[in-house]
């Protein structure tokens, strides 16, 4: 009762708020008064976000190829569009750190996350974000750590850069990088992937079929069609309506394991996919048997009541 009324409140505050102070969430609309604007849906890929650092650092230091470039964006006044996050607009208005509340003065982002992007000042935030180039290997390719981890080179890079972040982004970088050092490069996916992958989609769905299915068993096999109530009749005419929908539903998705095909290129490939596609198919047309067994069973007792 407490909540339902504080909320009543809440509503009359901000009703008389005025409209120029109104501002509405990034992502589903919800508004808000300035003083009570959140972040509640706010969802932020963070792998794809560090890719972009990766590839804005990249390309900075191939375009002019020295470590006078490193320099000039270590010392640099403006933040460079690659270090923007996708909300960094949204976050660059805030005039106080997220976390101590406290004002962040002239320059707003200058301690702001350079991951998600999220408004904090320098005390909040830690300049652990290391971008450099791997010397080591022939490929020089761009590379991301958090600095005094097992990760982290025991050296400073020729060509580095060190960026802030929030402790929620460095506990996210350092958990993936002792699972996998090269975490933020998508490796191509194999076929025995893409068919797991698919196959994690199908199963919910086969799920659904074999549970409606065993409820019409189950209320067929206690009477027969005759004798069963008219709740009943209604609860398996309902359910077959359903099976039929999700067989439906199965049989599109299936129609995509021929894109598969093309991309069996070896013997061994070409026979799992072979037997798994034979699986799924009498699978299906099981249950689509069964169902066309159920639906003439309901219509024969149908016309039987008619008469």
């Amino acid at each position: 009762m407490a909540d339902v009324l504080q909320d009543k409140r809440r509503m009359k505050k901000d009703h008389y708020v005025r409209k120029s102070l109104r501002k509405k969430c990034h992502g589903c609309n919800k508004v808000f008064s300035m003083s009570r604007r959140s972040r509640h849906c706010r969802k932020v890929d963070r792998k794809q976000e560090c890719q972009r650092l990766l590839k804005g650092f990249g390309e900075s230091v191939s375009r002019l190829g020295n470590s006078k470039t490193v320099q000039e964006v270590r010392v640099l006044m403006k933040t460079p569009s690659w270090q923007k996050s996708k909300y960094w607009e949204i976050e660059v208005q805030a005039t106080k750190c997220r976390s101590c509340h406290v004002d962040k003065g002239i320059r707003k982002s200058s301690g702001n996350c350079r991951v998600c992007g999220l408004a904090l000042c320098k005390k909040c935030s830690s300049k652990d974000l290391l971008l450099y180039i791997n010397e080591e290997d022939k490929t020089r390719d761009v590379r991301l750590t958090i600095i005094n981890t097992k990760c982290c080179p025991q050296t400073e890079p020729h060509l580095s850069l060190l960026l802030y972040t929030c402790k929620s982004c460095k506990d996210y970088i350092i958990e993936q990088q002792d699972r996998d050092v090269l975490w933020f490069k998508d490796t191509p996916k194999t076929l025995q992937d893409e068919i797991v992958s698919f196959n994690d989609q199908l199963y919910p769905l086969c799920e659904h079929i074999n549970s409606t299915r065993k409820k019409i068993e189950d209320l067929l096999d206690e009477t027969d069609m005759a004798d069963l109530s008219v709740k009943n009749r209604n609860m398996i005419s309902v359910n077959i309506t359903k099976l039929k929908e999700r067989l439906n539903e199965f049989d599109v998705k299936f129609k995509t394991l021929r894109s598969f095909t093309p991309r069996a290129k070896s013997r061994t490939e070409r026979r799992f996919l072979r037997q798994y596609t034979k699986g799924k198919y009498d699978y299906f047309m099981e249950n689509k048997c069964k169902c066309r067994a159920f639906s003439n069973k309901q219509e024969n007792c149908q016309q039987q009541s008619k008469k």
